[in-house]
């Protein structure tokens, strides 16, 4: 009689390496340039070291909050009846897709920012160039463009005359629009910070 040939079974202490390692992955996505200023995303300084000992792949993610993930321990009846260990892997295989598709949508958010942000600032380039022989008392300047929408930053001045004339908080407001590092540093002195935006916007003041 013919033995019958033994199936292959699932390796779980391999399932269990491979999720662990996913989620020392997800982890390092804090270390992506703008990641931890999206909207949802903790403050770097609380998120745990990549390096940190890991415990299962749903609970580190659960910790690094990626987007959301429900905490399932809190959705089970106390008298459910106990899972096998196949179905406690399927609800994690079924977790780590959630957060898969969190992480995703959170990346096509970042790119579409960096692409902002990089259009917005070869216009302001040109723009700086422009405003450059726009020197005349009165004459109109370019408004420069935000580089968190791509948009004309509605309060930059109109003219040299405007830009003489504006304070020191709105000047600060249209340096955030340009994420200039400089804004909010100077600690309202007018004479520096439109020294700071006249550079930016190739203003001769």
């Amino acid at each position: 009689m013919a033995s019958t040939p033994l199936k292959e079974l699932p390796n779980f202490e391999a399932m269990a390496q491979s999720f662990e390692a996913i989620a020392r992955q997800f982890r390092l996505f804090y270390n992506l340039p703008g990641y931890g200023n999206l909207p949802g995303c903790k403050d770097q300084k609380d998120s745990p070291s990549p390096n940190a000992p890991a415990k299962t792949a749903v609970d580190a993610l659960k910790e690094d909050n990626l987007l959301g993930c429900k905490d399932q321990k809190n959705s089970l009846s106390p008298n459910a009846p106990a899972k096998t260990a196949v179905d406690a892997l399927t609800e994690d295989i079924a977790t780590m897709k959630i957060c898969l598709d969190h992480i995703n949508g959170r990346c096509e958010l970042m790119e579409r920012r960096i692409l902002t942000d990089n259009a917005a600032r070869e216009i302001n380039n040109i723009i700086r160039v422009e405003n450059l022989y726009r020197r005349d008392v009165g004459r109109e300047l370019i408004p420069l463009h935000s580089v968190l929408t791509n948009t004309e930053i509605g309060a930059f001045p109109r003219s040299v005359d405007d830009f003489r004339n504006l304070t020191s908080e709105t000047v600060t407001e249209i340096l955030r629009e340009l994420n200039d590092p400089f804004a909010g540093l100077m600690h309202g002195d007018a004479v520096q910070t439109r020294q700071r935006l006249a550079i930016l916007a190739g203003i001769r003041n």
